[in-house]
């Protein structure tokens, strides 16, 4: 396998990552837009 050949199926070690990391950037985003509001 070469730098350029990508596994046709990822680790779901890392598909939990990202997921994780996609909630936490919703999370953060929908935070921010609170505080906005409530000014």
């Amino acid at each position: 396998m070469t730098l350029l050949e990508v596994p046709a199926v990822p680790e779901p070690s890392t598909i939990a990552v990202w997921s994780l990391l996609g909630l936490a950037l919703c999370g953060f985003g929908c935070l921010r837009r609170r505080g906005r509001q409530q000014r």
